[in-house]
């Protein structure tokens, strides 16, 4: 429940008027906002320099306090106008309100007749000696035709025939053909793998990422020529176990001693000393305690 005008408690009311207050600068803006605060949590103000703040640095730094409710909007607009005064929110020292006449969030639809062909005006006079850049330029017969036949509608069933036309038909920037296309030597993997280097090496080696490589192991006559030579060295790297993403398989194992954290554990020191000592984390250390049989 919350306090009216005339010091009251009531829960059944029109909206509120609050106080944000930017504790970063200091600075406050009073609004106002139909409904109860309840669902309104998350509502800081919608005035200009509210919502650069929010897009800045989100939240932070912003404290919303329920000042009063009211029971009609008139009631509410002047009890907002009345607030503004009083903290002075329209001195740029003060507060964020930089408009007098504004009635919430929605500075024109509630606004006087009087203030409307003001701000027509100013945003008139500011838009005055400013160069147009259609202004002056001449179009000619055949570019009118060009930009009335773009603003016809299209036929009935245009989208459908382009879709059958597109369906089975092949990109034409698929694997070799895109721009961002990385040639991986296959060979090159292959004597990289005899030499029992991990893919997690061979990434580093040819400057590659692992989903890179795995894509062309799983794709590879996307990539290479269906040669003898090349089904010879996928079925090596196929048949190689380490190839598996699980457990110590995994091409990102981190290859820790699971008899020295057992011994430190035993000797009574912490889990969370442990990893720092042997420079791993808190995870991976769980992990293999978890299933040490998996890791031994």
């Amino acid at each position: 429940m919350y306090y009216d005008k005339n010091g009251n408690l009531t829960n059944d009311y029109y909206g509120y008027v609050y106080v944000t207050l930017d504790q970063k600068h200091n600075l406050v803006y009073i609004g106002q906002k139909k409904g109860k605060p309840e669902k309104s949590k998350n509502y800081f103000g919608s005035g200009k320099r509210i919502n650069d703040i929010r897009k800045s640095r989100g939240t932070y730094f912003l404290k919303k306090t329920i000042l009063g409710v009211c029971y009609t909007r008139e009631e509410l607009l002047e009890c907002e106008y009345e607030c503004k005064l009083f903290f002075n929110a329209f001195d740029k020292l003060y507060g964020y309100n930089y408009a007098k006449d504004d009635c919430g969030g929605d500075t024109w639809t509630y606004s006087t007749e009087e203030s409307k062909k003001e701000r027509i005006r100013k945003i008139s006079e500011k838009a005055k000696g400013r160069p147009s850049k259609l202004k002056g330029k001449l179009f000619s017969d055949e570019q009118k035709q060009k930009m009335r036949k773009t603003r016809k509608p299209k036929p009935e069933g245009f989208r459908e025939k382009i879709s059958k036309a597109m369906k089975g038909r092949e990109s034409k920037l698929k694997g070799k053909n895109n721009p961002s296309f990385i040639y991986v030597d296959i060979f090159k993997v292959f004597e990289l793998r005899k030499q029992r280097k991990t893919f997690k090496e061979i990434c580093n080696i040819l400057n590659i990422s692992w989903k890179c490589l795995s894509n062309r192991l799983n794709n590879p006559y996307n990539f290479f020529e269906k040669t003898k030579e090349i089904e010879g060295i996928l079925l090596f790297l196929k048949q190689d176990d380490t190839i598996s993403y699980s457990g110590k398989n995994h091409w990102n194992f981190s290859k820790i001693n699971v008899k020295e954290i057992l011994e430190l554990k035993e000797g009574g020191m912490l889990l969370k000393d442990i990893a720092q000592k042997l420079g791993i984390s808190y995870t991976i250390i769980y992990n293999r305690l978890k299933n040490p049989e998996k890791y031994l």
